[in-house]
């Protein structure tokens, strides 16, 4: 540290010197973007007090720690910053990664996509190794030191640009981008307009979707973005004309992509949910009452449910049971549950064995 410091010098920097446009500028940039409108406004107001990190480069400068900063200045029109100044090749490209990292910590001033970028740009600019990157740079990053969250964030820092942005506005989650990794390369900047944005798909869906479109396009030979982009269309052409409710045409759209995704799935269980349906019309439950197995097909339990504002329904409930235990319906209905949980123990058994 020592020896570090004695290459350095406290100096001013004209802004108009720090090279921005150059190959090469952002080298040392760790957050996914440099402007921030409050930032500007509070520089062109006050000033930029803490100096700034640069290295001479090309007859000018390049920013190591201050990105943020600088690029306000010059958008406040400020022509000098203080900054700590290293001459050109004092710094190897490790060190000069380490001080910008060390200067945004704490990590939780940074977004997902904030911490993949940095993640990128210690394997890609400073060279350093999943182990190094693990030890050194996740904790500052406010990451546990593991090899694997290393390459999870590699891969997330490599999603296309419009995906970072949204996960850095906070517009889609950490979640949404893993599920977004499992698809081919020129499939994620698509699945994420038509699929996450376009249907306003939550993490969970949007795994559901794109786990689903890998299956069926896998057993039938196509790719997953031809799997969905069928699905939408199948579902698009079923929505009903001139639907003034935009947010409830969204939430149809995307229960019927699901269920079409579904059915073509797990053909079978798509069967006998369409028979455990069947069997539930048959004994005519009143407005606000249903009948439904478990969530996730789980269990061979049934629930029955009811939203009621006068007695009347609940004596209209109490018949409608009468009548599905004199016909038989909830033993068939409780059959049918049984199966289902079987058929998705039986799958999920062979997906362990990795058959």
């Amino acid at each position: 540290m020592d020896e570090q410091v004695s290459r350095q010098k406290l100096g001013r920097v004209a802004v108009g010197r720090i090279r921005f446009e150059d190959n090469g500028w952002d080298d040392y940039l760790v957050r996914f973007r440099v402007g921030d409108r409050k930032l500007i406004a509070s520089v062109r107001q006050s000033g930029v007090v803490e100096p700034i990190v640069v290295e001479e480069w090309k007859g000018g400068y390049r920013v190591i720690s201050g990105f943020a900063r600088a690029a306000a200045a010059r958008e406040a029109g400020i022509a000098e910053l203080a900054a700590l100044i290293y001459g050109e090749g004092a710094l190897s490209a490790k060190e000069a990664y380490l001080i910008a990292v060390a200067a945004n910590a704490p990590g939780s001033t940074l977004s997902d996509a904030d911490r993949a970028i940095a993640i990128v740009r210690g394997a890609e600019t400073a060279g350093l190794g999943e182990e190094r990157l693990a030890r050194e740079v996740l904790p500052l990053l406010g990451l546990p030191a593991s090899w694997k969250v290393v390459r999870e964030f590699l891969a997330i820092g490599r999603l296309p640009r419009v995906i970072l942005a949204a996960l850095t506005e906070g517009e889609i989650s950490r979640e949404h981008a893993e599920a977004l990794l499992l698809l081919q390369a020129d499939e994620k900047e698509w699945f994420f307009a038509e699929g996450v944005k376009a249907l306003r798909l939550s993490a969970g869906d949007t795994r559901v979707v794109v786990e689903a479109a890998l299956d069926i396009a896998a057993r039938e030979g196509r790719t997953a973005r031809e799997v969905f982009s069928e699905a939408l269309g199948i579902a698009g052409k079923e929505a009903p004309a001139g639907n003034a409710d935009e947010a409830g045409a969204v939430r149809r759209k995307k229960a019927r992509v699901k269920e079409i995704l579904f059915r073509r799935m797990r053909p079978v269980l798509a069967e006998m949910e369409d028979a455990f349906r069947e069997i539930v019309r048959e004994i005519s439950l009143p407005a606000g009452a249903e009948i439904r197995h478990s969530e996730n097909f789980e269990t061979d339990e049934i629930e029955i449910a009811v939203k009621a504002k006068d007695a009347e329904v609940f004596e209209k409930l109490k018949s409608a049971i009468e009548r599905g235990m004199a016909t038989g319906a909830f033993e068939r209905m409780m059959s049918i549950a049984h199966r289902k949980a079987e058929e998705r123990s039986g799958r999920r058994r062979h997906a362990d064995k990795g058959d």
